[in-house]
């Protein structure tokens, strides 16, 4: 694989100081990013959460606009062998020094759409809440540790909840849940801004209200939501089966990845 850093076309290894802020604690912020013929799907918002937590976290780094930062995603992906196909786009900003500029790294890799898919969650057994759930960190351990519980269960994600056993999401994704009337989110702060939920809210009203775990058994329908994913239907999460709500996802996940644009 071929990376972007920093204004040019490198390896897939990037240079960093062991003593610095990114090798020591994985100080920097990511996002992930649709890459679709030559289609970014909400792109410019993609850079504007980039921004607010680059500015929220202290880290230096002044993104570049949007035009120059859409030509160099489509500049890696050529050069990754990439251009006009699906891919999974990752921009990468990091602290290798608290005396110099950030770092700007961005990356493509094949990604697969699965418009059929449907989810299997579990839930993880462990809580964690701070002010940097509503970010896109670098040091996302408990997000990745969740994700591997998940695959060794033999599911496909994993849901968050806090220590009181108020639902936030889940690893990979926005989770949103229906009684059949109407459709409800996690009304908490620990959880990120959602840009896939963000979309989809224009079609759906979308309530904040509190789930708790115990609450999960008493839906007939849940959504898992991301970037990469669109909304697809969630048919389990531990013992609880949900009936998948295909006329909501078909049309709404064609919208949120752009496939008919």
């Amino acid at each position: 694989m071929k990376a972007w850093i920093d204004g040019r076309i490198a390896g897939d290894a990037a240079p960093l100081r062991v003593s610095g802020p990114a090798f020591r604690c994985g100080m920097g912020v990511f996002e992930t990013i649709l890459h679709h013929g030559h289609r970014l799907p909400r792109f410019e918002r993609h850079l504007e959460r980039m921004r607010a937590s680059l500015e929220y976290l202290g880290i230096g780094f002044e993104l570049p606009g949007e035009e120059d930062l859409r030509r160099a995603v489509l500049d890696v992906a050529l050069a990754n062998g990439l251009s006009g196909e699906t891919a999974r786009v990752n921009l990468f900003c990091y602290q290798d020094s608290p005396a110099s500029p950030a770092s700007l790294c961005i990356t493509a890799i094949p990604h697969v759409l699965d418009p059929d898919a449907a989810r299997s969650l579990v839930v993880y057994p462990h809580a964690h809440v701070s002010h940097l759930c509503a970010h896109k960190t670098m040091a996302n351990m408990h997000q990745r540790l969740a994700w591997e519980y998940a695959r060794k269960a033999g599911v496909d994600d994993a849901v968050l909840a806090d220590a009181g056993g108020s639902v936030l999401e889940a690893a990979c994704a926005a989770l949103v849940f229906s009684d059949g009337h109407g459709f409800f989110v996690s009304d908490s702060p620990y959880k990120l801004p959602s840009l896939a939920l963000e979309a989809a809210s224009r079609s759906l009203s979308v309530e904040p209200v509190y789930i708790g775990l115990d609450q999960l058994p008493g839906f007939k329908h849940a959504y898992w939501l991301n970037s990469l994913g669109g909304i697809q239907p969630v048919i389990r999460i531990d013992a609880v089966r949900y009936e998948p709500d295909w006329d909501t996802c078909r049309p709404l996940l064609r919208d949120l990845l752009g496939l008919d644009d």
